[in-house]
């Protein structure tokens, strides 16, 4: 779908289309006053980000992935959450080297932590 719209304004307008209460709100209140308001889907975004972030999302964001254990979900799913989450902290990325040994800490002690680790490792690096 995101290939047909060929317009800054048109994926804007796109974007705005799925937004629900207080951001749809948002959205729309920013376009009366300045049809301009956004020029780009980058500012949009960006704006976006600033309105409904909360300042310290990044540090949100590592803390979760330093939390985050297998314990309770499928190996699957922690893999999943990891890589979500390792895309989602983008200011100050976590080097590899800090990583792999926060996600091998978080894997379940029992026997796929032993007999998994080489397919695994295979899986972590598929590009998202």
């Amino acid at each position: 779908m995101a290939q047909l719209i060929d317009s800054n304004e048109q994926v804007v307008s796109f974007a705005i289309s799925y937004l629900r209460g207080r951001a749809s709100e948002w959205a729309y209140s920013a376009l009366p006053g300045n049809a301009d308001a956004f020029e780009t889907y980058d500012e949009f975004r960006t704006k976006f980000k600033t309105q409904f972030q909360p300042p310290n999302n990044e540090e949100l964001l590592q803390g979760h992935f330093f939390a985050l254990t297998q314990v309770e979900i499928s190996l699957d799913s922690y893999v999943q959450e990891m890589r979500s989450l390792v895309a989602a902290i983008t200011i100050n990325p976590l080097p590899e080297s800090v990583e792999v040994p926060a996600f091998l800490n978080g894997l379940d002690p029992g026997p796929a932590r032993q007999g998994s680790l080489v397919p695994l490792m295979r899986v972590m690096e598929m590009p998202l």
